[in-house]
């Protein structure tokens, strides 16, 4: 039996305070959360990559020119769409607030296989919270689907709310962005996703969007080798953002 596969960008429908019951994943790329209340925001996750300016994915907002974020410490931030790269999946945010936030460095080299890595971010606040969740895994392949180069297969769990969230190796260097999951069709027209299949922007397309839109690229700092994972959380954790979408 042929099997049909599709990508699941990880952006839930959601109604915020309200618990709901999700349905199964549909083929249009979309998760849904059933509630008895109308409107209903999507959710993603951002991280500031220098003084003002934070990415996430394209799809998380989607065609619209601005977006609002909120912070660890409840802060509510607006932000304006400055740069897009649809191939990429990727967004550059201005945040419109004077309070500096910390930045994640960029990798300059790209990760290896075996790499470990994690993300941390928002998935499902519908149901587990707004506070910054994370996931550990390991570069499992230098390709996307197809053999994509422009994308990494990872190991890492995640869940729709995920996307955007920076992909991070255990340096403190953003290696990616998390985009998508993987789903296979079952022969009755619904889709399952894949266990600890998932895939990433790389960091050569962060720093050439954020070249493009004249911002400066942050240089990694200078290499310690690899750090406790629960420092690195702390700092990553400072500088996610949740993202409202539409």
């Amino acid at each position: 039996m042929r099997q049909r596969l599709v990508l699941l960008l990880l952006v839930p429908a959601i109604v915020l305070g309200l618990l709901g019951t999700p349905s199964a994943p549909r083929a249009e790329d979309e998760i849904d959360v059933e509630t008895d209340v109308e409107e209903a925001v999507s959710t993603g996750t951002a991280w500031v990559v220098a003084p003002a300016f934070a990415v996430t994915n394209a799809h998380v907002v989607s065609e619209s020119d601005s977006a609002e974020l909120v912070a660890q410490d409840g802060a509510i931030i607006a932000a304006t769409v400055v740069a897009r790269d649809l191939t990429q999946d990727l967004a550059l945010l201005q945040l419109r607030e004077e309070r500096p936030r910390p930045a994640l460095p960029v990798a300059v080299h790209p990760a290896s296989l075996g790499t470990t890595v994690f993300t941390v971010g928002f998935p499902r606040v519908d149901v587990m919270g707004r506070s910054p969740k994370l996931s550990l895994g390991v570069v499992s392949g230098t390709s996307g689907v197809l053999d994509n180069p422009d994308r990494y297969q990872i190991s890492v769990p995640i869940e729709p709310g995920n996307s955007g969230g920076p992909l991070v190796n255990l340096r403190g260097e953003v290696v990616g962005v998390v985009t998508s999951m993987l789903a296979v069709e079952d022969g009755y027209g619904s889709f399952r996703t894949v266990p600890s299949v998932a895939y990433a922007s790389k960091s050569a397309a962060i720093a050439a969007l954020l070249e493009n839109a004249g911002v400066d690229v942050p240089s990694p700092e200078e290499d310690t080798g690899d750090r406790p994972l629960e420092d690195l959380a702390e700092r990553v954790s400072s500088s996610v953002l949740l993202v409202l979408g539409s």
